[in-house]
């Protein structure tokens, strides 16, 4: 408390105290941070005079408290219409109301969202007083979503299904900005994002944002082992399967049954197959074997000139198969050699040729290696012989030593056709005549002359 006092008269300078002994005189009569009670005030002049003021009787106000007349619950979770009706007694003066104890409001009604809080009043002289209180509030709308994503890639079969809680019951529902109502499952749905909004009966809101998802596209390749040699069934190939939704089936037709995506014992061709994911997606594709081509090899060869010479050679072109050869020559007098293309050969021997490709597969051929003009001596050095040899479709038959001895030619193929021949009559010295076999096939042919009754046979070849 506070006591102020005015004075008037007395001699010069005035003491005043609130103790008749002047224990702590004060030159002004003002006196503050009283209790209560009842207190006088004393005052002395410098001649000694002395005066008492009246008296005065200070006391304090009644007790600041504060009490809740009335509550209101909060409409939703999120508003603040709830309220709390405060009443205060005692203190001094108008009371103000808040709830932080740093700003406060005229009147005794707050407007709170839900929750607890602490209420603070103040009087005019300062003074405060606090009482907890609660808002109720109804709890958050929760949504809860079942999601069923799209089967397979692009398709339209997804759902969505919503379940709301809390608020205050009496659910409506709007999917995409529509109208509400209580249905809350949609279907037959795109792959995508979408807003589901939910109100209950209060007006009360809640949204949610939904994805309907879908599987990557199921996708199938394969792996293709291609036939290893021409006409063989050893074509195989593995699927590979990719996105869809593991685990994965096989088939060669639509009845996709396997688990196992490897496939075998394939010819050359084009085969379909099928790929089926746990989803029943479905893709299909096709693995196309090829095989090499025939291995094959093709011969050029020429036989000696003359009995017991070296001059036979034997060309090989090599076409189909795969990669690099492998190439083996053997023959039936213990020839040997690895080389394309072999010569200096002697004769007669039978050679063969084994080629090996990459792949392991093989082919081989013979050839015979013979000499091919013979200078037979008959008897008493008759001799004879075809010139050229090989011919082109003309040659000459040159006999020698001849002694007035009767003489004929026959010349054949190799099936015992005759293909030209003559009865020479007698004939002594040496004798020429052209054979002319330009209409006849390519091949061996066998010139056999007889003189007398003795006969001598060489070869002769028509090349083309």
């Amino acid at each position: 408390g506070m006591i102020t006092g005015t004075f008037s008269g007395g001699t010069g300078m005035i003491m005043f105290d609130m103790d008749p002994d002047f224990m702590t005189p004060a030159c002004f009569p003002d006196y503050a941070n009283l209790g209560p009670g009842t207190y006088s005030v004393y005052a002395m002049d410098e001649n000694g005079c002395e005066v008492q003021s009246n008296t005065v009787t200070l006391t304090n106000p009644a007790v600041l408290n504060l009490s809740l007349q009335a509550s209101a619950d909060a409409t939703c979770s999120d508003s603040d219409d709830g309220q709390l009706v405060m009443f205060a007694t005692g203190g001094t003066g108008d009371k103000d109301y808040g709830t932080d104890g740093i700003t406060y409001q005229e009147g005794a009604v707050l407007h709170l969202a839900g929750g607890d809080y602490l209420i603070y009043v103040i009087d005019e002289n300062g003074c405060t007083d606090t009482l907890s209180a609660t808002v109720n509030a109804p709890d958050p709308i929760s949504i809860l979503p079942t999601i069923t994503d799209v089967l397979c890639a692009g398709d339209t079969n997804g759902v969505v299904n919503t379940l709301a809680s809390g608020g205050n019951g009496g659910f409506t529902y709007s999917f995409e900005g529509g109208n509400f109502s209580t249905l809350h499952n949609w279907t037959n749905l795109a792959p995508g994002e979408y807003m589901v909004d939910v109100m209950d009966n209060e007006d009360c809101a809640a949204q949610l944002m939904v994805t309907v998802g879908e599987p990557d596209e199921l996708m199938a390749d394969v792996a293709v082992n291609d036939i290893s040699c021409f006409g063989e069934e050893d074509g195989a190939f593995e699927i590979m399967a990719t996105g869809g939704t593991p685990m994965y089936m096989y088939g060669l037709d639509t009845l996709v049954t396997d688990t196992d995506p490897m496939y075998g014992d394939f010819g050359a061709g084009t085969i379909a197959y099928y790929v089926m994911d746990a989803n029943g997606c479905m893709t299909m594709g096709e693995a196309t074997i090829t095989e090499p081509e025939e291995l094959t090899v093709t011969i050029d060869a020429s036989d000696n000139q003359y009995e017991g010479g070296n001059g036979g050679f034997i060309d090989i072109t090599i076409e189909g198969g795969t990669g690099n050869y492998d190439i083996s020559w053997t023959s039936d007098q213990g020839f040997s050699s690895s080389d394309e293309d072999i010569s200096d050969l002697s004769g007669p021997a039978t050679y063969t040729v084994t080629i090996t490709d990459e792949n392991g597969c093989s082919t081989s051929t013979e050839q015979v290696i013979d000499f091919i003009v013979g200078v037979q001596e008959i008897f008493n050095n008759v001799a004879f012989s075809a010139v050229p040899n090989p011919t082109n479709g003309t040659f000459f038959l040159n006999i020698s030593g001849l002694n007035n001895q009767k003489v004929a030619y026959t010349l054949t193929d190799v099936s015992g056709r005759m293909v030209a021949g003559e009865e020479l009559n007698t004939l002594s010295g040496e004798y020429r005549t052209e054979i002319n076999i330009t209409d006849a096939a390519s091949g061996m042919y066998y010139l056999t002359l007889t003189v007398a009754d003795q006969s001598s046979t060489i070869k002769v070849i028509k090349q083309k």
